[in-house]
């Protein structure tokens, strides 16, 4: 017997898996969930939050972020506080209905003293522009700037 079998001594097999309860640790590889779409949401995958030409609050929990209606003004994205958000994860902030102009604007701006690259707002300027920033998890936000389209850093 290799030191490989000997690792994984002890599995147990379910002849079946419709009979298992609770939850699995993210840390131990599950989802901490008991349902599929709970178990999307701890994961972060396929979260999509819309907003209709109004000025919207980030939460924690987003990982997309759509204007989704005709813009009528500019708007104002503020982001979550950085500390809030998981170091590394991704947050973007996208024109999904294509009327974004240099005078309707998204105005993506920090929360408290955070910082985006040094500065305190970013400006999606054009159709279909967006971002996508990283936090720091601490007091900061950053993104890479070979990815932005329809943007401009605000001081």
């Amino acid at each position: 017997m290799s030191s490989w079998d000997n690792q994984f001594s002890g599995i147990v097999t379910l002849s079946d898996p419709n009979q298992i309860t609770g939850t699995l640790p993210i840390v131990n590889g599950g989802t901490n969930a008991t349902a599929i779409a709970a178990a999307r949401v701890n994961l972060g995958i396929d979260i999509i939050t819309t907003f209709n030409n109004v000025n919207y609050t980030c939460v924690a929990t987003d990982r997309l972020v759509v204007q989704s209606d005709t813009m009528t003004a500019s708007r104002t994205v503020t982001l979550p506080a950085a500390s809030s958000f998981a170091a590394g994860r991704p947050l973007t902030i996208l024109d999904g209905s294509g009327t974004v102009t240099t005078t309707n604007t998204i105005v993506v701006t920090r929360a408290g003293a955070d910082e985006i690259a040094g500065g305190t707002s970013y400006t999606i300027k054009i159709a279909d522009g967006g971002i996508t920033l990283y936090s720091n998890g601490v007091d900061g936000w950053a993104y890479d700037k070979n990815l932005i389209r329809g943007s401009e850093l605000g001081s």
